[in-house]
């Protein structure tokens, strides 16, 4: 079974781990997701209208969990170029990776692509990877 996590953004706060654990936790209204800090003091403050990513299930080849809002790059053939580069969206059911030319299923590597598979970055903290071309190197770190 899929262990089901999830991250926030908040432009003054950045990228959050919403976890049990954490300070933070989401509540999902009607109208938007509702986020909540917890003080030390146990005072808490609502954040409302963040963006909330969900865990995809998969991870990397480093084991890097992946998340919707990823930037990732694999090669989907046996060169060293990295052909495949985007972002992690969800979408009618399926999570994709997100292409200046279209959609390519995340679930579809094959074991051999997974050596490649890698998080580059996330669309909040690494913007410009997206501008990049996906003719990369693929390294093996």
């Amino acid at each position: 079974m899929r262990e089901i996590k999830f991250r926030a953004y908040h432009e003054d706060i950045g990228l959050v781990l919403v976890t049990p654990e954490s300070d933070y936790t989401l509540e999902i209204g009607n109208e938007y997701p509702v986020f909540n800090i917890f003080c030390s003091d146990g005072l808490m403050e609502s954040i409302a209208k963040v963006t909330i990513m969900q865990y995809t299930g998969l991870k990397d080849k480093n084991g890097v969990d992946v998340y919707e809002g990823d930037i990732v790059t694999a090669k989907t053939n046996k060169n060293d170029i990295c052909d495949l580069s985007g972002k992690v969206v969800f979408d009618d059911g399926e999570y994709l990776i997100e292409q200046d030319d279209g959609f390519f299923p995340l679930c579809s590597f094959s074991v051999i692509d997974r050596l490649s598979f890698r998080v580059i970055g996330n669309i909040y903290d690494n913007p410009s990877l997206l501008e990049e071309k996906s003719t990369r190197k693929c390294t093996q770190n």
